[in-house]
């Protein structure tokens, strides 16, 4: 829905819980739109999602497997390292096991 700025379509109206409740929240989600785009187009451009001017995204590390640096895209956009790090090595153990 972000990537491509169609929050007003039904499909993802439902997916996001109805319209933006008032301007400034309208206005939040279009920062948010443009923060998901300004990555995507970066990446597209050249490989690397933090290659943007967008001052609403902070410093995006380059992924690696130490740090495992992930854009948690939101109101407030911030990197995460190694989310959900107990998940993932429960599905490695259980690919081994296989």
């Amino acid at each position: 829905a972000f990537l491509f700025s169609s929050f007003d379509d039904t499909f993802f109206r439902a997916f996001l819980g109805g319209w933006p409740k008032d301007a400034a929240e309208a206005h939040r989600w279009e920062a948010l739109i443009a923060a998901v785009q300004d990555s995507w187009t970066a990446f597209a451009r050249s490989g690397d999602p933090a290659a943007h001017e967008n001052p609403a995204l902070p410093h995006w590390p380059r992924y690696d497997r130490e740090t495992r640096a992930t854009m948690a895209f939101n109101y407030e956009n911030r990197v995460l390292h190694d989310p959900r790090k107990d998940e993932r090595l429960l599905w490695a153990r259980i690919s081994q096991q296989h």
